[in-house]
């Protein structure tokens, strides 16, 4: 997952929810994996919970700054 460009990932969903125009601040990230998507969410001012059904790998999101609940 390292060649994921994950900044373009959120720019594209910022684009859906701008085309849509839906005013979001609030986010849920289902299969968060590590919360790479989610920190980047974050930066971007939103709030962010992020949900996985591997322990492992909510155990390694919340271990990484900044930390997603």
């Amino acid at each position: 997952m390292a060649q994921i460009p994950y900044v373009q990932w959120v720019d594209y969903v910022e684009a859906l929810l701008d085309r849509h125009r839906i005013k979001a601040n609030k986010i849920l990230d289902l299969a968060c994996g590590t919360g790479s998507v989610g920190r980047e969410m974050l930066r971007r001012g939103y709030r962010v919970w992020g949900v996985d059904l591997s322990e492992p790998m909510v155990r390694r999101c919340t271990a990484t700054a900044p930390p997603m609940p």
